[in-house]
Formats: structure tokens, C-alpha cells, sequence
């Protein structure tokens, strides 16, 4: 008993030190283990979480929409990974990746499902950043008035700006993209 009492409080204490939004969800749709991070999310207390169901906390509408056909792919013994954007009481709008994994017997029957949501909303802001910083970036490059383009590091072309298709007399960048720089050297060795 007191082994059991000291693997809790651990468990427990690993839980709850996650940055991470952990529950733990059993057949029924029904919570019966969540942390402090979820619950700070939540704006509630874990009583007021635990035994609830999915659909009363996220909305029936949610629930139906956008949650439980990764619970139920779970349940069926696999682990769904996918990014998802909601609302939270605490936080807002924010951008989350949702991992099940699925909690089984001895028998291999899916019993539970352990629920892990990291915010990765500043991972996502970063990556919108660099798209529009990369697409004002071709606007540039597209309106040098000098031939211009882009190669991977093996020599293929992945854009060419209009002077340089100007230069070899192509009308469009379509055929110039995937095409190897080095078939344009009179040279081939070089």
C-alpha cells in the first residue's frame, strides 16, 4: 500500500509539472484524470473536470465535429497525432497539437486513452512569419531587373525571376522549374 501511495504522488507529481494539457479518458467519453495545466486552461478546479464528459466540457457540437472521431481511432488501438486551434477559458484562441495514445490490458483491449495538448502557438506564428517573409521575398526577386534564381544545394532550380527567363528566352518559369542548373553549363564536368 504505501509502494502504491509513493508511485502516485510521483505520478502525480510528473503529471502536474507538464506544460502540457494531460487527461486521462475512458470509454464512456467520460474524464477521469486530468492536471493542472488542463485545469488552469479550463479556468476550474480538477473536481470540476473529473467525470465530466468530453462533450460537456468542449461542447456537444465539438465533441462531434472535431474530437471524437480521433478518440474513436484511438480506442481502436491507435495513436492519433493532429493540430487543432480552440478556445480555452485561461488562454484564448491558441494553436494546440493533440496526441492519443491508447491505455491497454494485458489483453491488448483499449481500456482508456491518455491525452497529451502542447500549445504551439508560437511555433505556429513563427511559420506564418517565414511564408510571408519568403513570399515578399519572391515578389522582390521575381522584379529584378537582372537575371535571377534559386537553386537547391544539388543545383536544382527553384525559381527563376523574370530576367533571367527573359535572358534564355523562356515565357514561363514552369519548365525551368526541377530542371538541374547544370544542364545549362557548356561544360559538363564543371
Amino acid at each position: 500500500l504505501r509502494e502504491l501511495s509513493k508511485e502516485k504522488y510521483i505520478n502525480d507529481q510528473i503529471t502536474n509539472s507538464s506544460r502540457s494539457m494531460i487527461s486521462v479518458i475512458n470509454k464512456n467519453y467520460v474524464y477521469e484524470k486530468v492536471n493542472r495545466t488542463f485545469c488552469s486552461a479550463q479556468n476550474v478546479n480538477v473536481d470540476e473536470i473529473i467525470g465530466r464528459t468530453l462533450a460537456e466540457v468542449w461542447g456537444n457540437e465539438t465533441f462531434l465535429t472535431n474530437i471524437k472521431k480521433n478518440i474513436d481511432l484511438c480506442f481502436e488501438g491507435n495513436t492519433v497525432r493532429y493540430e487543432a486551434s480552440f478556445n480555452t477559458p485561461e488562454f484564448g484562441n491558441r494553436f494546440y497539437e493533440v496526441v492519443f495514445r491508447p491505455i491497454t490490458r494485458g489483453t491488448g483491449d483499449t481500456t482508456h486513452i491518455f491525452a497529451e495538448t502542447f500549445d504551439i502557438t508560437d511555433l505556429k506564428t513563427s511559420q506564418k512569419i517565414v511564408c510571408e517573409l519568403e513570399e515578399e521575398f519572391k515578389k522582390i526577386e521575381t522584379n529584378l531587373p537582372i537575371g535571377f534564381l534559386r537553386c537547391e544545394p544539388d543545383g536544382t532550380i527553384i525559381h527563376a525571376n523574370r530576367g533571367f527567363l527573359k535572358i534564355i528566352g523562356c515565357d514561363e518559369e514552369g519548365p525551368m522549374t526541377g530542371i538541374n542548373i547544370k544542364e545549362f553549363y557548356s561544360e559538363k564536368g564543371l
